[in-house]
């Protein structure tokens, strides 16, 4: 006769025996309440039976497994924000990671053209020492270079005085 009817979120409601109140005969009726935290609390209760008794202990373990489920369920919700998360932080490091090998590109491109440069400025410098270091050949003299005959008698005395001064000594003719 004591049967539990859930009326609500977490609100049950029994029918019990129908007593006698001075020689009134009396419906008894008892509710139970579960918290939050999952303790129950019964309002009027009735005479407990093992039926009863047994049913408001399924209601407690129904509540555990309320809880449980409630806690798997914000679990699930948390995970899945962790995976937004990860995955936001993972897009933004792709595209930051992606930025920087452009910037790396761009780096690597312009070393290879300054090694290029100073490869190419080192192999020039080789060619002017190679200049410098060889021995100096002598060149074959144009008519300019050449001393300018003597048809004046001025210009003998000259042309000798030169030859003195670069160590050709010649005995001057008449």
């Amino acid at each position: 006769m004591t049967d539990l009817e859930e009326i609500g979120a977490g609100l049950w409601l029994a029918e019990g025996a129908i007593v006698d109140f001075y020689r009134f005969p009396y419906p008894t009726r008892m509710a139970i309440e579960r918290f939050g935290n999952g303790d129950l609390w019964v309002w009027s209760p009735v005479k407990l039976d093992e039926a009863l008794k047994a049913k408001a202990r399924a209601i407690r373990a129904r509540d555990g497994a309320d809880r449980s489920k409630a806690r798997a369920d914000q679990a699930r919700k948390r995970t899945v924000e962790i995976l937004r998360q990860i995955e936001d932080a993972n897009t933004s490091l792709a595209v930051k990671l992606a930025e920087r090998s452009q910037e790396l590109d761009v780096l690597r491109k312009e070393t290879r053209l300054l090694r290029l440069e100073r490869d190419g400025l080192l192999s020039e410098l080789a060619m002017l020492r190679t200049e410098l270091d060889a021995p100096s050949q002598p060149t074959a003299k144009t008519s300019a270079d050449r001393e300018p005959a003597a048809t004046e008698r001025g210009g003998a005395t000259a042309a000798a005085g030169k030859r003195r001064e670069n160590g050709h000594a010649r005995a001057p003719t008449a």
